[in-house]
């Protein structure tokens, strides 16, 4: 059902799409949230028995090809989706629960749909001449071609610098085959040992050196793996967190939402919360939405009722015109 909303959101957003293609999307968009999202259609009462108000009313709807108006039609076979516990006195008690054995997300309402966030800062459609493309693009391939020049010159620059040190290195190394003085001369990258006496210092002392400094770097490196190993760990920590696993079944209060296809989950328990319930439906469950007559099994305690006269947290405070007061019509009236 999700990639099938989706899709008509998609295609009514889509501006290229068909009209056509886009009325049929907005049509079953709103059969599919009809009545708030708290009704279906269907032919059948909750008896089994056809009801002809919503079969006349499809067939009508059926022909809104012809005449528009005819899809308003449709709203003769839609029903309630509502499961409505009421006592011996037709009142609606609230604590009168029952038990869907089905995860919450799979009944729950669908997420609304959100208009586009519109950006502050919109940028303003430019008119480039052709001329000034053109000229932007001379300047461009001048750069590029300045630019691999002195990357050029550069990497000549370079060349003759290192011809230079390697043909004084092989002077200093001449003299000092040519002298009586026996020197070893050793470096390691990022190193240089000159002038140092033969017997200073032993081939092992820098093997063993270069080995210490071998070791460093990977103790280094495998401390770096070490800490983006944690810091990843510490960051996946909190999503799952996050995600806690969702309860296998849910809890649902009078009046409630139940869909035709969540009526073969739905159970009444003679405990919920290791608490004994106080009212049963009579019919059992033969029953499973609409109307359930209850049957008070504790009779002599005070009942928790809706009334009439409460006030929701969500009504404004204006009421309702007071009705007009009675008065005569009489035939002198009418001239």
């Amino acid at each position: 059902m999700k990639e099938f909303r989706d899709k008509l959101k998609k295609v009514v957003g889509d501006k290229h799409e068909d009209v056509m293609t886009r009325f049929g999307a907005i049509l079953a968009n709103g059969i599919m949230d009809a009545g708030g999202r708290n009704s279906c259609a269907t032919f059948y009462s909750k008896s089994g028995m056809l009801r002809r108000g919503a079969a006349i009313g499809f067939c009508l709807f059926s022909q809104m090809w012809y005449w528009f108006p005819l899809i308003h039609m449709f709203s003769l076979t839609l029903t309630p989706t509502a499961l409505i516990g009421l006592n011996d006195k037709l009142k609606i008690p609230k604590n009168f629960s029952l038990k869907s054995s089905a995860k919450p997300s799979i009944f729950a309402y669908p997420e609304p749909l959100q208009p586009p966030k519109k950006e502050d800062d919109k940028k303003a459609a430019v008119a480039v001449l052709s001329t000034a493309a053109k000229a932007k693009q001379v300047a461009e391939n001048k750069e590029i071609e300045l630019k691999k020049s002195t990357d050029s010159a550069a990497m000549d620059v370079d060349a003759d610098g290192k011809a230079g040190s390697v043909a004084d290195g092989a002077s200093v190394a001449n003299s000092v085959a040519g002298s009586n003085f026996n020197a070893s001369i050793a470096a390691t990258p990022g190193t240089t040992i000159v002038g140092s006496a033969a017997g200073s210092i032993a081939p092992s002392d820098l093997a063993s050196d270069m080995m210490e400094v071998d070791d460093d770097k990977k103790e280094a490196g495998a401390a770096g793996d070490d800490k983006k190993e944690g810091d990843s760990k510490d960051e996946k920590k909190p999503d799952e967190e996050k995600k806690a696993p969702e309860a296998p079944d849910e809890v649902l209060k009078n009046p409630c939402r139940v869909l035709p296809s969540q009526r073969q989950f739905i159970s009444f328990p003679s405990e919920i919360d290791g608490q004994a319930v106080r009212y049963v439906p009579m019919l059992g469950d033969k029953r499973r939405t609409g109307f359930l007559l209850l049957g008070d099994q504790r009779p002599d305690e005070p009942e928790d009722l809706f009334l009439e006269d409460e006030k929701r947290e969500d009504e404004d405070d204006e009421k309702e015109p007071d009705p007009p007061e009675p008065f005569e019509w009489t035939e002198a009236d009418m001239q």
